[in-house]
């Protein structure tokens, strides 16, 4: 057996159609469904205008509409403590001067790096 893999994907549309906050997809036959090819690899796909609250918790619906609107609005509605706390913290970061130069260096470093990779 492999190590397992998780990837997550989280979009601001329905990438499939069906109305779903999540679509999680496992290496399976497709000719024998329940024979599944064990490469401990899952992929899930997060839509953050899903229809069908029902089938998720309600702290996956609150952190996909913060996700959506990173706000002090959509964070105070949310009933989840981890998510007023993520929260807070982008806001500390955002305000941090020295975050703000180090990003925007790395932000001038990879566009040196593409013009030099482009000759």
């Amino acid at each position: 057996m492999l190590n397992e893999v998780l990837v997550v994907m989280i979009t601001p549309f329905d990438l499939f159609g069906y109305g779903l906050y999540r679509y999680t997809f496992q290496m399976k036959c497709e000719e024998i469904p329940e024979l599944k090819l064990d490469d401990g690899a899952t992929r899930i796909f997060l839509n953050t205008r899903g229809e069908h609250p029902e089938l998720v918790p309600s702290e996956l619906i609150e952190l996909l509409k913060y996700m959506q609107h990173s706000t002090d609005e959509v964070s105070g509605a949310c009933e989840s403590r981890r998510i007023q706390e993520m929260h807070r913290r982008v806001c500390q970061i955002r305000a941090s001067e020295k975050t703000e130069v180090k990003y925007m260096q790395t932000w001038e470093e990879k566009i040196q790096n593409e013009k030099a990779a482009e000759g």
